[in-house]
Parts: structure tokens; sequence; C-alpha cells
């Protein structure tokens, strides 16, 4: 489980950056300005308490502003999915902390999806990838680089779950750090737009929809009715109701019907 106040208490910790570290994440972003990608943004993240931006590329033709402050990158978040990327980022940091050698450090890569918003008011998904770049001298991250690539437009993707690689290969051992970090993260943006009998509705389709050849098996309304001992009419009602409090808030492409946002939740945080 993530505590984000206990996480920012230990970043006060961090020190400065090795003079080694300096030069390797000058080399990498450097790198990142002769790629030339069109679609592509690249920031360094301090990530020390305050935590702050230092160099940023490409930024104005993507997103429209002449340079990034780490207020205004999270500004531009989709703020309904602020808490998820939020959790999910502290998760990749404590789990990337494990492989505390420096041969690790510059080879442990973070995946993830992230809706952004153009100065336009327009959100559109990127594929975030981001490495340590810089530690301390006691091993600490202090620096990660990271590249943003424009994928979609908000409601066509449907995100995935955040992995961790370490020379190409996913460390699927950490998968449940990221499940417990989005399930936190996910309980409480839900219980703030679903009403107790909802959220206890939505939570009963996911814990009955299970997984058969890496593909969610949706359950019945009836296996629903029958768990909670409701009637078909409560059901129906709280299907719609719950559809319509997501809707905007989660892309169209994951809020058909709840039993569709069901299996997509599960496969983002796991069960509940």
């Amino acid at each position: 489980m993530i505590d984000v106040n206990e996480f920012m208490d230990f970043l006060q910790k961090i020190g400065p950056p090795t003079q080694d570290s300096v030069e390797n994440l000058l080399a990498l972003e450097r790198d990142c300005e002769n790629r030339k990608d069109p679609n592509s943004f690249y920031l360094t993240f301090n990530i020390s308490s305050p935590p702050s931006i230092s160099w940023d590329y490409n930024v104005d033709h993507l997103l429209g502003v002449p340079t990034l402050t780490y207020d205004l990158y999270t500004s531009l978040i989709h703020p309904d999915w602020v808490p998820l990327h939020v959790s999910f980022g502290a998760a990749a940091y404590l789990v990337a902390r494990r492989f505390a050698q420096k041969r690790f450090n510059k080879l442990t890569v973070y995946t993830t999806n992230v809706p952004i918003r153009h100065q336009s008011g327009k959100y559109h998904w990127y594929k975030q990838v981001s490495f340590p770049a810089a530690v301390d001298s006691n091993g600490y991250i202090i620096n990660h680089l990271n590249q943003y690539h424009r994928l979609c437009d908000y409601d066509k993707l449907i995100p995935i779950r955040p992995k961790i690689t370490v020379d190409d290969v996913w460390l699927s051992e950490y998968d449940l750090d990221f499940v417990q970090a989005g399930n936190f993260a996910l309980e409480g943006m839900l219980k703030g737009i679903l009403t107790p009998a909802n959220h206890l509705i939505l939570n009963t389709y996911r814990t009955l929809t299970t997984s058969r050849d890496g593909k969610w098996i949706s359950p019945s309304k009836k296996a629903v009715r029958e768990r909670l001992s409701s009637s078909a009419s409560a059901v129906n009602k709280a299907n719609v109701r719950i559809i319509q409090a997501v809707k905007g808030r989660f892309p169209d492409s994951v809020t058909h019907d709840v039993a569709t946002f069901s299996a997509f939740l599960n496969d983002l945080c796991g069960l509940p």
C-alpha cells in the first residue's frame, strides 16, 4: 500500500546527485534532443522534495507551452487520472529503489500511459517511458529521464497497467506493487463519485469477473443479482447510474457498460 505523504517525507532525505550521475544525465538529454522525434517530448524530473523539472524538450510543439514547471505539468494531466498517476509513480520509484546498484539504476525502465492536455484543451494519451538517470552518494535515485510519446485522443485508448522492465525483460514479480497502488488510488476515486450502494454493485461485478486465457469474462446480471440479493430493476438502475458517473472521467473506450468498465478496472488494478 502506497502512503503518498510517507513517500514525500522519504524524498526529503535524498541528497544531491553525484558528478558521474550528472554527466550521465547530460549525455542522455543530448541524445534525446538528437532524436528529433516530432511525436515525443522529454522531461527530467528531480524527485527530491519538493519535486521539480530541471530540463524539457519539445513541449512547445506537443503541449503548446514554452516550458514546463512541475506544477504546470501536474495541472496538464487529466484531473481524474492524477491519483492513479501519482500512486503508480510512487510504486515505480519504490520498485526501482530495490535495484540500488548502479548498473540496475541505468537499466530499470518504467512504462505507463498518461493523459495530458494541450493548451487548446484537448487531451491525448502518451506512452511515458521513465528510467533513473542520476543518483545521490547513497544510491538513492534523484533524477528520472522521461519520454512521452503521443498515442491518440483521450477517448480512443484502453490504458494498461504500468510495467517495470530491466534489459527489456518484464519484472512480473513486481506487478503486485502496481495492483496495490492502483487499487488504493482507485477506491478513493470511486468512493468520491459513486454512492455506497452503486460502489458495492460495481465491486460485485469486478469480484465476479473471472480471467480465462488472458481475457476477462464478465458475470451475468443474474449472478450479480443473486450475490447481492437484489432485484433486476435495482441492478439495472444502478448500472445506468454507474456509467453516468464515470463517463467523461474515464475514456469512452472503457465505459460502454458496467461489465466492460469492470473488466477494464481489473485489468488496470486487479481485483478489488
